[in-house]
């Protein structure tokens, strides 16, 4: 490949100029010879191993740092015999004087004059920290779209998720099911607060345990829970209401020692083509749980006609 005067000036100064270019990176780089003797190393190795540069040089021995587990396949003395440049993934290493193991990433460059090994670079990652921030992160991002007491999706999320599912072209056909639990103030009044965050957590773990994995289910808030049905029909969605209620009817609420009769009132509707108001559609599911509030709660009813009916007439 040919440079032209520009990029070979570049290429030279790099070259030239990659001792100071090592100091900037995450990766900790360390130079040593065949004899593991440390002649070069960059600030990230002394993060890594816990050191002044100053102890470094004192005990100037990749070995006086670095410990690399014997059950492992990896080994620092095979490496030093290789001629070619390698990485290697989940390598355990511990730092001398350290208990914690550490997972880490090792690439390895040979340096050779006439075939003979001189010496290598070898640069560390450690994976450990970036894992735990990882996690970290993970767990923010589901907090913040979960209820913190349910674990069912947030309010906001569902209101996110449906404005996409909108978006599609043509039929969508999304059942939407809203729940609320008969005479909730009644078992807080009665049975106290802990009981009633009880119920609602078994009562969040009762309707994941009856979905599919098309389905999402949200705390719409308090007592209230909504649950949209993907890729269902107007009677599949009448099915599903009866089943949620008949699942949180017969279940056994316990809660220290005593048994806290539970029971749900459901309204249901449904969206077919992604031009309709998915407020308008949550609002007739609304005003169908108002209507089976109001008949004698615990039963269902849907709205797939313009009128609210008893969900049973479409399973019959």
């Amino acid at each position: 490949m040919e440079f032209t005067e520009e990029e070979q000036k570049l290429l030279t100064h790099f070259e030239k100029n990659h001792k100071e270019f090592s100091k900037l990176l995450i990766d900790a780089a360390v130079l040593i010879t065949q004899s593991q003797k440390i002649l070069y190393f960059n600030q990230s190795f002394a993060l890594l191993v816990k050191s002044k540069p100053i102890e470094i040089k004192k005990k100037p021995f990749l070995f006086e740092k670095l410990k690399f587990p014997s059950e492992q396949d990896f080994s620092l003395e095979e490496l030093l015999k290789s001629p070619n440049p390698q990485r290697f993934d989940e390598v355990q290493l511990q730092v001398t004087g350290n208990n914690d193991h550490l997972n880490v990433i090792m690439s390895h460059y040979p340096y050779t004059i006439d075939n003979e090994l001189i010496g290598h670079c070898i640069l560390i990652r450690d994976v450990t920290a970036e894992e735990a921030l990882q996690g970290k992160y993970q767990e923010k991002t589901r907090l913040s779209v979960t209820d913190s007491l349910t674990g069912l999706y947030s309010r906001r999320y569902f209101e996110t998720w449906l404005q996409e599912e909108m978006k599609k072209e043509g039929e969508v056909n999304i059942g939407v099911l809203m729940f609320d639990l008969d005479k909730f103030k009644h078992i807080n009044d009665n049975y106290g607060h802990a009981a009633g965050d009880f119920v609602l957590v078994e009562t969040a773990k009762i309707l994941k345990k009856n979905s599919r994995s098309t389905d999402l289910i949200a705390r719409y808030g308090g007592e209230e829970i909504i649950i949209f049905l993907g890729s269902s029909q107007p009677k599949g969605t009448a099915i599903a209401a009866e089943k949620f209620r008949k699942s949180i009817e017969s279940h056994v609420f316990e809660f220290q020692g005593k048994v806290i009769p539970v029971t749900t009132s459901v309204g249901g509707s449904f969206i077919k083509v992604s031009t309709e108001d998915p407020a308008q559609v949550i609002a007739k599911a609304d005003g169908c749980l108002y209507e089976a509030k109001k008949d004698s709660r615990n039963c269902c009813y849907v709205n797939f006609i313009g009128i609210p009916e008893k969900a049973s007439k479409y399973i019959e």
